[in-house]
């Protein structure tokens, strides 16, 4: 099972690319399970759930949507998860995932399982602008799962993956 995710940012209006997200999940029997947006809605978390089909055993995806004001830039973060399997069931979210970046505008790309720092301080960085968090220098991230954890812990609380120190 565990994660894959996709890492955007495009120079589109943050409304455009929700627009488009729900569209195009709309047309590939996606099921909007929650939909949160911050205060001053420049950050939107989208949950879609997609049931077993004849080519998946099912898949959940969940977006982080940020919009920078000062660059104009909508970052994207993308975490898929199947509901069961490995393997050849990931050809149908990464698939769908390459189909949902062309029709949003997107350059596509290949899921991962390796988390991008980089955007996950972006992101971090425009929660703090938002006023969703505060600074939390004291953390660091799982490298396998992505998922925040206490500097002083050895192994991920979510994966059980040893942490590479930073």
């Amino acid at each position: 099972m565990g994660h894959k995710f996709g890492f955007y940012s495009v120079k589109l209006p943050l409304e455009d690319v929700l627009y488009r997200t729900l569209e195009f999940w709309k047309f590939n029997r996606g099921q909007l399970l929650n939909q949160l947006a911050s205060p001053n809605k420049l950050l939107h978390t989208l949950t879609m759930k997609r049931a077993i089909s004849m080519g998946s055993y099912g898949e959940t995806y969940l977006f982080n949507i940020g919009f920078d004001p000062n660059n104009s830039t909508t970052y994207i973060i993308v975490d898929v998860s199947l509901s069961f399997g490995t393997g050849l069931q990931w050809r149908t979210p990464q698939n769908l995932i390459k189909k949902w970046a062309q029709y949003t505008g997107i350059n596509p790309m290949r899921l991962t399982r390796i988390q991008d720092q980089n955007f996950i301080a972006k992101f971090n960085e425009m929660k703090i602008i938002t006023g969703l968090s505060s600074n939390k220098p004291d953390v660091k991230y799982c490298s396998y799962c992505g998922k925040e954890n206490d500097v002083n812990n050895n192994y991920c609380k979510n994966c059980g993956e040893n942490i590479e120190s930073a």
